[in-house]
């Protein structure tokens, strides 16, 4: 790359060098105080689930708002130089093409162009010319505290933490004891940041909680390391990896490495449920964003299922299916499976 291109540096399209912390804290604040909840179906207690979950797709129940883009800025901030290490299957990270797409080069130097005193706006350009190459999406907060509203748990599990909307989302409701796992160690800092920035800014009306992360591979945590107070949790809230569609990080415990699907649902999703069930309330409510993938392999487009193989083991280990529903996750429409623990 030319000297000239080499002045810009990853570090530059980060968030933390484009807004200011104030900015952000002013979006958690307007969140915190205008959120009105945006899921148009309220609570299931039935089971509704009849046969695999395709048959129910028709039927989900959640929609998108005008401004879910926005809130996005807040997670970033904190995380997106890991969450820009991340790459989808077959294709390199946005923080690659940044650094080796000659294409891009191109463009960059276009925005060199602009004045100096535009450092910031510049920034922003590149930051836009990067994200339209595929990254691992985040999830909407405003969305997720809606869920928090409707199921108003006292204490919150994340099996797989990823980029911190979770735990941003139940700093947003202010009611209830957050416990996020994830094994990416990179992740740590930023959620620690997250933490020490917002939770001082509660309203009066919301308690004192805690907010726990903890780095390793969820399947492999025990009992009494995600319950620590004798205090079950009432709603377990994620989003795990779906398959090994997406490469988070090179840390050895990641379920990437399971590359074969009955080595991931055994060593990764099967011992995972099981632990759920053990830390959850009887009544306790499981929702979890999943659903089969495209995998380019051997030459070839490749389905993968696997969600009915994920909903049949929960229900034979005494949770039920009750409700599936559909969310906009950025660009894409996931379903959201809930589940509810008998006994």
């Amino acid at each position: 790359m030319s000297n000239q291109i080499n002045e810009i540096k990853f570090e530059d399209i980060l968030l933390r060098n484009i807004i200011s912390l104030d900015k952000v804290k002013k979006y958690y604040e307007f969140l915190k105080t205008n959120h009105k909840i945006i899921i148009e179906a309220e609570k299931k207690d039935i089971n509704i689930y009849t046969g695999t979950y395709k048959n129910r797709i028709n039927d989900l129940c959640i929609k998108d708002d005008e401004t879910l883009h926005k809130y996005t800025t807040i997670t970033d901030y904190f995380i997106d130089d890991v969450r820009l290490e991340c790459h989808r299957s077959q294709l390199t990270s946005p923080k690659d093409f940044f650094l080796n797409d000659t294409a891009l080069l191109k463009e960059f130097n276009k925005v060199i162009q602009l004045p100096e005193n535009a450092k910031r706006e510049k920034n922003d350009i590149m930051r836009q010319l990067v994200l339209q190459h595929k990254n691992c999406q985040l999830f909407p907060i405003d969305l997720l505290l809606s869920i928090l509203k409707i199921y108003k748990p006292t204490k919150i599990l994340d099996m797989c933490a990823g980029w911190g909307d979770r735990l941003i989302a139940a700093l947003l409701y202010g009611n209830a004891d957050y416990v996020g796992v994830d094994p990416n160690h990179k992740l740590k800092p930023g959620y620690d940041e997250i933490v020490k920035q917002f939770s001082g800014l509660k309203n009066s009306n919301q308690k004192e909680c805690t907010y726990t992360t903890i780095t390793s591979a969820f399947e492999n945590c025990k009992y009494q390391t995600l319950v620590t107070d004798n205090k079950l949790f009432d709603l377990m809230l994620s989003s795990p990896p779906y398959f090994i569609s997406e490469k988070y990080s090179n840390d050895p415990d990641q379920s990437y490495f399971h590359h074969d699907l009955l080595n991931w649902l055994e060593r990764f999703m099967y011992p995972s449920i099981n632990l759920i069930y053990s830390v959850m309330k009887k009544g306790g409510y499981v929702l979890m964003v999943i659903n089969d993938v495209y995998l380019f392999r051997n030459n070839k487009h490749e389905k993968v299922e696997y969600v009915d193989k994920i909903i049949k083991y929960f229900s034979q280990n005494k949770f039920i299916l009750i409700d599936i529903m559909k969310i906009s996750i950025m660009t894409s429409i996931q379903p959201l499976l809930v589940f509810k623990k008998l006994y």
